[in-house]
């Protein structure tokens, strides 16, 4: 099996999700004492854990629409439609129904920001491009200075369940 390589930083897989409860605790709970922010803040982090750690994604998306009302009751209805709106698209690695380890590594977007990080850091000079073979040799550096930095995927092995749920997903798309 060839090697499969993806950047992920040092810090554990979740970071959108940390995002994410760190944006809503700072945007819920901005007023108010100390204490209150520091019990409810530990209260979204705590369900924001529980629902990315259920055993399907219906189940986690019944646990984030209860946050999200949660939220709106506690008068921040604007938290509330900020979490309904990317409700979905955040359940999608627990769609696939992968192993937890494949799925641990596919719910950050660690990959997709360091190579846009790096694309960002090699064309910051670039004022003018002459036509599309310009772009592409702009674009290879940066894929090539960024795959220098790739790491091992923990559990490669696994990445053909990963193959065979997106091939089922999108049969079950092309078959609705």
């Amino acid at each position: 099996m060839p090697r499969v390589l993806c950047f992920q930083s040092s810090s554990s897989a979740g970071s959108s999700r940390r995002r994410l409860a760190s944006r809503l605790s700072g945007v819920v709970f901005g007023c108010g004492g100390p204490l209150r922010i520091a019990e409810a803040t530990a209260e979204v982090r705590a369900a924001l854990r529980r629902a990315y750690r259920a055993a399907s994604a219906m189940a986690a998306r019944r646990q984030l629409q209860a946050l999200a009302s949660w939220v709106e009751t506690n008068g921040h209805p604007d938290a509330g439609s900020s979490l309904r709106e990317g409700l979905e698209d955040t359940l999608t690695v627990l769609k696939l129904d992968l192993p937890s380890t494949v799925r641990r590594f596919f719910a950050t977007t660690n990959c997709i920001e360091n190579l846009i990080a790096t694309l960002r850091h090699v064309t910051r000079n670039v004022k003018r491009c002459r036509g599309v073979d310009m772009i592409h040799r702009w674009a290879s550096l940066g894929v090539l200075r960024t795959a220098a930095r790739f790491r091992c995927i923990k559990h490669h092995r696994e990445l053909p369940h990963l193959v065979r749920a997106l091939r089922l997903d999108a049969a079950a798309e092309v078959a609705a």
